[in-house]
């Protein structure tokens, strides 16, 4: 955890508060006998001078309560006493004759068996009572040292329960209050205390969460943003262009025979644009969820790629394009959807044959490495630039920023293929050919047990 690398050792709440709990019952305690060892110190003349003293002060208390009863009535009077008292352990108590409560100053113990007595009489007769209640000389200084002392270890506790636990708290509380107000950039102080070390990571993995979410959110606007416009684009080209034709044929604008016939394959090859282009939306969205499209059987991978490149030669020969083919035609089983295979390895033919211009060669070639079979699509074309290799399996992207069907194909293509590949537990990748051209890896592995069906 990382409040262990800026807080040093962290315990937990319980074991901060026992260590406390065990300092302020222990320490008072152990320094209850140092008055007295500290009496022991001093010279046996400077404690008794001491002591006489204060039995002086006493007596004199005493007599002076005792020796003005019409005063005692007085509240000039009774603060006077409470002044030369001047200590708030010796208690005093004066009655009347009856035996009521005129007067009391300092600490009267429970028991109420004073420590002194002065009866007070008048012509024979008692007119009030003097009680004064002394703390013992050996308690007295030991028990102020051991209040002192726990004092001080609550004051400590006060202020370390304070940076340790309060302060970190307050600071938990401003940063929920910055998460819900949609501030997520906050730094929380760290605290010995586990648990609260531990309350502050996870406030803080909250925040970075929610933080994480907002901007794959926003990213994923924005590219459903740039998906609708692009498949807006791509639609709207041929959908003028056949708009256009059709209207010219329509309205009888086309006397040519020739020309007439030239705009209806223009129309046709619009449509199948179009139609190309809602296939490979299809086609998107289903692998884009393969757990619900991909149908396994246990299969040999060649009859898939000779189906492939027989979809593929006419398109090849027309540009006067060559196909070089070299992999074993055995032995190469898989657990795959045959469909969705040929949609991937076409795919990756369709690109090759696209960018390789005429006389020019691609080759299709596989092998098999451990335990997975290894094919890979190479052209004579120009390649792919460093700019746009990063990206080239994203989602409508194009290298050429026209967005130029004749050209280019839907910018869907290679993000299915490396899908349909990755459903399949394999994968996909690009790379420049030293030579020139572009080489696309992909892999999927092999399969030595029996047939496992739909997954």
């Amino acid at each position: 955890m990382s409040g262990v690398k800026h807080c040093g050792r962290m315990r937990r709440i319980r074991t901060f508060m026992l260590i406390g709990m065990l300092l302020l019952l222990l320490l008072p305690r152990l320094f209850y006998p140092l008055p007295k060892l500290f009496d022991s110190w001093m010279p046996g003349g400077f404690i008794q001078q001491r002591h006489q003293a204060q039995d002086a002060a006493l007596n004199d208390a005493l007599l002076e309560a005792s020796g003005h009863v019409e005063r005692w009535h007085e509240a000039e009077w009774q603060q006077s006493l409470r002044q030369r008292l001047n200590h708030p352990a010796i208690g005093l108590k004066l009655l009347d004759a009856s035996g009521h409560e005129i007067f009391r100053s300092g600490f009267i113990r429970f028991n109420g068996t004073p420590d002194r007595q002065a009866i007070v009489t008048e012509e024979g007769k008692v007119v009030g009572t003097v009680y004064m209640y002394v703390p013992d000389r050996e308690t007295v200084l030991p028990t102020v040292v051991s209040i002192i002392i726990a004092a001080g270890i609550i004051l400590l506790i006060w202020r370390q329960m304070g940076r340790y636990v309060v302060k970190p708290l307050e600071a938990m509380s401003a940063a929920a209050r910055k998460i819900g107000g949609g501030e997520l950039d906050f730094k929380l102080p760290h605290s010995a205390v586990l648990e609260v070390d531990e309350v502050r990571t996870a406030l803080e993995s909250l925040g970075s969460g929610i933080k994480q979410s907002v901007t794959r959110q926003s990213e994923l606007e924005h590219q459903r943003r740039f998906y609708i416009g692009a498949i807006a684009h791509d639609l709207r080209t041929p959908l003028f262009a056949l708009r256009g034709f059709l209207l010219r044929l329509e309205r009888g604008l086309v006397k040519n025979p020739e020309q007439a016939a030239r705009y209806l394959s223009l129309c046709v090859q619009k449509a199948d644009r179009m139609e190309r282009l809602v296939s490979d939306l299809f086609s998107y969205i289903k692998s884009d969820v393969p757990e619900l499209s991909v149908h396994k059987e246990r299969q040999e991978l060649y009859p898939i790629l000779e189906r492939t490149l027989d979809a593929f030669r006419p398109l090849a020969q027309s540009k006067r394009i060559d196909i070089a083919v070299d992999g074993p035609r055995e032995d190469c089983v898989i657990q795959g959807d045959d469909h969705l295979l040929e949609r991937a390895i076409g795919n990756l033919l369709d690109n090759a044959i696209r960018y390789t211009a005429p006389e020019g060669r691609v080759r299709l070639q596989w092998h098999m490495e451990r335990e997975r079979v290894v094919f890979s699509v190479a052209d004579s074309g120009p390649g792919i630039s460093e700019k746009d290799l990063p990206h080239i399996f994203d989602p409508f992207y194009r290298a050429e920023a026209s967005r130029n069907t004749e050209t280019g194909g839907t910018g869907l293509g290679l993000t299915i293929a490396v899908r349909i590949l990755t459903a399949h537990g394999g994968g996909l990748t690009a790379r420049n050919l030293p030579q020139g051209g572009a080489e696309f890896t992909g892999w999927i592995a092999l399969d030595h047990g029996q047939n496992t069906g739909m997954l």
